[in-house]
Formats: C-alpha cells, sequence, structure tokens
C-alpha cells in the first residue's frame, strides 16, 4: 500500500488500533456468554452497549455488510470478523479512553486485498445510525478496498468537512498481523 495524500494535508502513514487488554480481538466472534465474561472482567470501552440485543444485532449486520462489499470489491478475508484501527492516531479516542492502548501499523505493511475502509464510523453503514448523528457526507456509507485510498481521497477533496477528511477513517482489518511485538496488557 503507497503513501496516502490528501490536498487537505499529509495523510497520515500509519495505522492505530486501539484496544484493552490483547490486541487484535473481536467480542463478536465469541459466542454471547463468552463475551458477557469479557464485558464482565470490565476491560471493554462502552460495555453496555453489548447488553443491548438491538446494537449487538446492528453490529452483527454491519460487519456482514462490511464483509459483502469489502469481498464484493475483491477483497479476500483472512478472518471471519474485522479488527478495526484508524488512519493515523485519534486524540479523541486516546482522552475519551486513556486505558486504552494503541499499537501502530505501518500502512505499507497492510495487504491491499485484507483491508477495507470506510469514511467515518463503520456503523454509518446502518442508516438509522447516520440519521441518529446527523452525519450528511456523500462520502459515507460506501465500503472500499485500502488500494483504493488515495482515489477516494481525491474523489472526495472538494466536499468540504470539519476536518481533513482522511482523519475520518476506520480501516478494518480483515486479517490477523503476524510477526510484530505487541506491548503486553497492563495488570490492572
Amino acid at each position: 500500500m503507497s503513501e496516502a495524500s490528501d490536498a487537505q494535508g499529509e495523510v497520515a502513514t500509519f495505522l492505530t488500533h486501539y484496544f484493552c487488554g490483547r490486541p487484535f480481538q473481536s467480542l463478536m466472534a465469541l459466542t454471547p456468554a463468552e463475551r458477557a465474561e469479557v464485558l464482565a472482567a470490565g476491560h471493554v470501552p462502552n460495555a453496555a452497549r453489548y447488553a443491548d440485543p438491538d446494537y449487538v444485532r446492528t453490529r452483527q449486520r454491519v460487519e456482514d455488510e462490511l464483509r459483502t462489499g469489502f469481498e464484493a470489491r475483491g477483497g479476500r478475508a483472512q478472518v471471519r470478523f474485522p479488527f478495526y484501527a484508524l488512519l493515523g492516531r485519534s486524540q479523541a479516542v486516546e482522552r475519551r479512553s486513556p486505558e486504552r492502548v494503541g499499537v501502530q501499523l505501518a500502512l505499507a505493511a497492510v495487504p491491499g486485498d485484507a483491508a477495507s475502509f470506510t469514511f467515518f464510523d463503520s456503523f454509518c453503514l446502518d442508516p438509522q445510525f447516520r440519521r441518529a448523528r446527523g452525519i450528511e457526507h456523500p462520502a459515507v456509507g460506501e465500503v472500499h478496498l485500502l488500494t483504493e485510498l488515495n482515489s477516494q481521497l481525491e474523489r472526495w477533496a472538494g466536499i468540504p468537512w470539519s476536518r481533513p477528511l482522511w482523519m475520518e477513517i476506520e480501516v478494518q482489518l480483515w486479517f490477523r498481523p503476524d510477526g510484530l511485538t505487541w506491548p503486553e496488557p497492563s495488570a490492572s
């Protein structure tokens, strides 16, 4: 994957995966009982949302749509559920959830056919979520391969937004990064 660029400034050349506990885990890959056990341990930010059956159903539907869109564009999933990352860093995430650890992965190290991205939160694939948050941008609601990053940034460069559009990109990793050293979870 080449370095991304944007008319609104230099685009980050890395992804940040934020997590508590161990990196690259998916609550959706667990059975409901396993998920409840993990949530009860208290290491998941915003854990209460997983107690809501509507949230879990919507999350499952969104992840199914992500996978369908990803594979329709030629992506090759190596895992059933994606791991999430952001293009660059998010000071907002780091302020809001200081217990999260962020590990970085060079954009160039990510296989182009094993990652997708969405503008804004992937939950924006859900029209009700978009309406509730007032997110009105034509780039929202589409799934792209990571190899399309430059062309998509160019496509939407002329549409104003409150900050550079690349700062609003969520990346879905459809593979488990190997060969990297991750920090051990803190014993809290």
